[in-house]
């Protein structure tokens, strides 16, 4: 498990949004922790192709698997870039 801390930038629209990026262990699929970049909320990104993908953010919890959030689409995206 490659446990390298990165910065991760997210754009949505004209905004950044700058977290801290760090794979953790997971007993299944992939898990990663992204903190706010300047000390604030953290979120548990889980990616499961069996039992579906989650994060502990606002957004997914209320919405569920009906939609992506933009952390688990982030982390998505980079690992399809081989970036992760």
């Amino acid at each position: 498990l490659d446990r390298a801390r990165r910065i991760l930038t997210l754009f949505i629209g004209k905004e950044a949004f700058l977290y801290w990026l760090e794979p953790v262990a997971t007993d299944y699929g992939r898990g990663f922790q992204l903190e706010k970049y300047d000390g604030g909320d953290t979120y548990h990104v889980h990616l499961d192709a069996a039992l579906g993908d989650s994060c502990t953010c606002l957004g997914h919890l209320r919405h569920g698997h009906r939609t992506v959030c933009k952390h688990v689409a982030a982390v998505k995206a980079l690992i399809a870039k081989g970036q992760l």
